[in-house]
């Protein structure tokens, strides 16, 4: 198939979008313990990294000469690793989760040495030894702090009132910053229409930051970071700035309406501004245990926040479901979920009209996966589209793609199938070709309505993550 005609396909796509505009922390890892723990390979092991520096340290110390000694248990992983100090490290792993500790100075989470340890044991177990003390007393108080978070101190009646009674005050507070902000904020946007956008491309980045800091002020941040992003919307060209500017006019005007939505929008609209809900009341719901495959992950910079995405998939239904992690400025990104691996959970959506963004309950982690399950680019595109009219201001949608080859045209690279093609925006066209001998593959990725963004691919019965993984 011509690349033009695959444009005309997301041309309409686009078309769709513009007749719309007028939007984890893994609960605590625990398996059944008559269960072995799930055994993570190599490749899975580095995707836990926190960055690609680490991974390739981490890679340097999957040595045994580097290590005083080595054990493990069912349920734990220890080791002592001498540094430049007098003293070695000491390291452990918790096997439940794949969480890591260690004694050494690193902010990192898992730091080079905890990798090291679990690349040593994934090409060949470590012997089984009895855990030393101070890994004992680590387990047992993750355990414990783990039972805390189930089981909440109970609260009496009238300091549970007192509670709800300063919330709501909170946030009606909030409620009237917002409101204010935002009013400020429509006109703002209304007067970049009427004026004219064509100078847009030209103006400094002080032009958009300090719109952006009153809208912080406002306590909106979720469209203070859409409006940081407006400098990149117009150097794509005015068509681009455009429908940027239509989504912030959308919110805009859905927020002065709020009280007629339903439920689900309201909900969406307060997230696309900036309100969070709590997860801890979200994990108090239930919902049916199934099994879940993760499918892909990427850690992004925003400003002095880090952002970690991970993206399920239900084995059963093939439902999406997508994790958000956070870390401020250098404080370390919690353990997550192992990429590639099945695991059975309970997942509770948070509400919207297109149920993506979840948490997770008490998880047990079972067999790595083998494979993607995708789609065809036309059905993908038009799951995409069907998205985009339940959710305007769709950002990125999870995608994956089946029987896909890696193509170029000389000056682009694609992902393309039996009959059409989609651009990807990589770094890993190389990576991709390599693994796959040029051959059909599964590949699994975020869209932006642009642009493909592989995060992961399926060959020959192994999930090979890709760079969209690490910082």
């Amino acid at each position: 198939m011509c690349f033009s005609q695959n444009q005309a396909r997301i041309a309409k796509v686009r078309l769709d979008t513009n007749s719309v505009i007028n939007v984890f922390l893994l609960a605590a890892l625990k398996p059944d313990p008559k269960e072995t723990a799930v055994t993570l390979n190599a490749q899975q092991i580095l995707a836990l990294a926190p960055d690609a520096s680490s991974a390739s340290s981490g890679k340097g110390l999957a040595s045994a000469s580097k290590w005083k000694s080595t054990a493990a248990s069912d349920t734990a992983l220890w080791g002592e690793c001498q540094g430049s100090g007098k003293d070695p490290y000491r390291t452990g792993v918790d096997l439940s989760d794949y969480t890591s500790k260690c004694s050494c100075p690193s902010r990192k989470f898992p730091c080079k040495h905890a990798i090291g340890l679990m690349l040593i044991h994934a090409a060949k177990p470590l012997s089984a030894g009895t855990p030393p003390e101070w890994l004992t007393t680590w387990l047992e108080g993750r355990q414990k702090r783990a039972e805390a978070k189930t089981s909440p101190k109970e609260q009496t009646p009238e300091d549970a009132a007192k509670a709800e009674k300063a919330a709501l005050k909170r946030l009606e507070a909030r409620g009237k910053k917002v409101e204010t902000g935002l009013e400020e904020f429509g006109l703002w946007v209304s007067d970049q229409i009427k004026n004219g956008i064509a100078n847009a491309p030209s103006q400094p980045y002080s032009y958009w930051e300090t719109v952006a800091a009153r809208l912080v002020d406002a306590q909106a941040p979720g469209l203070a970071r859409m409006v940081r992003e407006l400098p990149t919307a117009a150097s794509s060209g005015t068509n681009a700035l455009l429908e940027a500017l239509a989504r912030l006019n959308l919110i805009v005007s859905a927020y002065s309406k709020l009280e007629t939505l339903s439920a689900e929008t309201q909900a969406d609209v307060k997230s696309a501004i900036g309100f969070t809900q709590d997860k801890a009341e979200l994990q108090q719901k239930n919902a049916p245990r199934a099994t879940w495959t993760s499918l892909g992950q990427i850690l992004v910079q925003e400003d002095n926040l880090r952002v970690r995405r991970t993206y399920l998939e239900n084995l059963e239904t093939q439902e999406k479901a997508l994790l958000l992690d956070f870390a401020v400025a250098n404080q370390p990104m919690t353990g997550g979920i192992p990429i590639g691996t099945n695991f059975e959970t309970e997942l509770i959506y948070y509400p919207s009209n297109l149920p993506l963004r979840a948490v997770l309950k008490e998880t047990r982690l079972l067999e790595p996966a083998q494979t993607l399950r995708g789609i065809g680019i036309d059905q993908a595109l038009g799951q995409y589209a069907h998205a985009l009219s339940r959710l305007p201001w769709l950002e990125r949608y999870p995608m994956t793609l089946s029987n896909a080859r890696v193509v170029t045209d000389g000056t682009a690279w694609y992902l393309q199938d039996e009959q059409h093609s989609l651009a990807m925006q990589t770094q890993d066209h190389w990576q991709m070709m390599a693994l796959s001998g040029g051959h059909p593959m599964q590949v699994f990725g975020e869209y932006n309505g642009t642009n493909f963004i592989p995060l992961s691919i399926a060959v020959e019965n192994t999930i090979y993550m890709l760079g969209g993984s690490h910082e």
